[in-house]
C-alpha cells in the first residue's frame, strides 16, 4: 500500500471528519486545539468512547492508544465513573482528540465577540500563558509574521466541558 492509497483510504472513511474539519478551521488556528493530535490531511474527530474504544464522527471504531494522554488510562466512559457529562446523556467524558463539541463552543464564543476571530483552548494556565506569549511576540513591532498568522485567544479548560 502506497501512501498516496492510504491518504484515499482514510478520505473515504472520514467524510464528516473533513467537513468537522473545515468548520473548525473557521474559528479555531488550524483547525484543532490540541496541534499533537493534528495529522494531514485533517484529523479524525472523536464522537464517543467507551473503555479502550473511540468512535470518530464517521462511526469508524478505533482503539485509543491515547488515552488523552495517559490521564485516562483505563479509558472514558468506566462504569464505576459514571455515565458521563449529564448535559450530553452520558455520550462521553474525556477524548484524546478534537470533537464537534469544540468547534460549536469556538463559534458560540466567536459569535458573541465580534472582535474574537479565532480562539484556542488550553488545559492549563501555563498552556494558556504560553499561546499569549506568542500573540504578544507575533504582534509586536517589527515581528515576521507568516500569511496564516492570526491572533490567538485561550480560553484555559479543566476536567470535562
Amino acid at each position: 500500500m502506497t501512501l498516496e492509497t492510504a491518504i484515499r483510504d482514510y478520505q473515504a472513511k472520514t467524510p464528516r471528519s473533513r467537513q468537522l474539519f473545515e468548520d473548525a478551521l473557521r474559528v479555531m488556528p488550524g483547525g484543532n486545539s490540541r496541534t499533537t493530535t493534528f495529522f494531514d490531511p485533517y484529523p479524525f474527530y472523536i464522537a464517543r468512547g467507551a473503555g479502550a474504544r473511540i468512535w470518530d464522527a464517521d462511526g469508524n471504531e478505533r482503539v485509543d492508544f491515547n488515552g488523552n494522554y495517559t490521564s485516562l488510562h483505563p479509558g472514558p466512559r468506566q462504569p464505576r465513573r459514571g455515565q458521563g457529562h449529564p448535559g450530553r446523556g452520558g455520550a462521553w467524558d474525556v477524548l484524546s482528540g478534537p470533537s464537534e463539541h469544540e468547534i460549536r463552543l469556538a463559534e458560540i464564543l466567536t459569535k458573541r465577540i465580534p472582535t474574537m476571530e479565532v480562539i484556542r483552548f488550553a488545559n492549563s494556565g501555563t498552556e494558556a500563558t504560553m499561546h499569549a506569549i506568542r500573540v504578544a511576540r507575533a504582534s509586536s513591532p517589527g515581528a515576521r509574521r507568516s500569511p496564516s498568522s492570526r491572533a490567538l485567544i485561550t480560553a484555559p479548560t479543566t476536567g470535562c466541558w
